[in-house]
C-alpha cells in the first residue's frame, strides 16, 4: 500500500477540513477520504455532483475505485479507509495498521 499517498490525503484533510465529509465519496464541494486520496494522486472531478473523478491518464472512474487503485489497497484496505463512519483518527490508525514497521510513526 502506497503510505506516503495516504499520509498526504490524510493531511489535505487536516489542512482543508471544511471541504471534508466522510458520509458520502462527493457531495457538493465535499469528499470523503477517497475523493482526498483521489485529488492527491493527479485526479480531479469529473463534474461537480458527480462520484466520478477524471484520472491523470484522461479515463472516468467512480472516485473510491480510483483511491483504491492509486493507494495500492486491497478491497478490504479501501473497505476500512473508506468507511462512511470513520473520524480522522480513525483514519490515521488505519494507516498506521496498514504501515509495515520501516513505515511506522
Amino acid at each position: 500500500m502506497d503510505i506516503e499517498l495516504a499520509r498526504l490525503a490524510l493531511k489535505g484533510i487536516e489542512t482543508d477540513p471544511e471541504h471534508w465529509y466522510q458520509a458520502a465519496y462527493r457531495c457538493g464541494t465535499t469528499c470523503c477520504y477517497a475523493g482526498f486520496v483521489a485529488l492527491a494522486a493527479g485526479a480531479t472531478w469529473a463534474n461537480e455532483h458527480s462520484p466520478l473523478v477524471r484520472t491523470p491518464e484522461g479515463t472516468v472512474e467512480r472516485v473510491e475505485q480510483y483511491a483504491q487503485r492509486a493507494l495500492r489497497a486491497t478491497l478490504m484496505q479501501a473497505m476500512e479507509l473508506f468507511g462512511g463512519a470513520n473520524t480522522k483518527e480513525d483514519i490515521a490508525r488505519l494507516i498506521d495498521d496498514f504501515a509495515g514497521p520501516e513505515q511506522q510513526r
